[in-house]
């Protein structure tokens, strides 16, 4: 979210005064862009992959506690057992309400991942097409290669 915050403040610079921001300050507004848009990048999908290990882990934990609590030795009644465990039938998946829901949290967390890399990866592909002419005396292909 830190990225968010800190790629505001660059757009805010650049559109403030569009007029007074000369051409070589725009393409080294461009390259800050586009350098922050690729670490963003490469923290979503560090995101996205941390949150999808998460949940299968957390799958793996249940499904062992889940054949655990089948052991005859343990005495578990049945009513306990976690994949026997009654649901909370008052919930209400509506988003205004404060009743809980049968969100997943990992899903949720992942979704947001995933959001962020689309986002920045039109970030991204927006400084590339504006860094595409002639700008501050570089091309394209000389700022790739820097």
């Amino acid at each position: 979210m830190l990225g968010f915050t800190g790629y505001g403040c660059l757009i805010f610079s650049q559109i403030q005064k569009p007029e007074s921001i000369s051409d070589e300050t725009n393409f080294k507004m461009n390259i800050a862009g586009l350098i922050l848009s690729v670490i963003c990048i490469a923290i979503s999908v560090i995101w996205v992959y941390m949150s999808k290990g998460s949940k299968r882990w957390y799958e793996v934990y249940e499904q062992v506690i889940c054949e655990l609590e089948k052991d005859d030795e343990l005495s578990i009644a049945k009513r306990y057992r976690m994949g026997e465990y009654p649901q909370n039938e008052n919930l209400d998946d509506a988003c205004h309400s404060l009743k809980a829901g049968r969100y997943s949290l990992s899903k949720l967390n992942t979704l947001i991942g995933q959001l962020s890399l689309i986002i920045w990866m039109l970030a991204a592909t927006w400084h590339l097409y504006s860094l595409k002419d002639n700008v501050g005396g570089y091309t394209l292909t000389e700022v790739l290669l820097l």
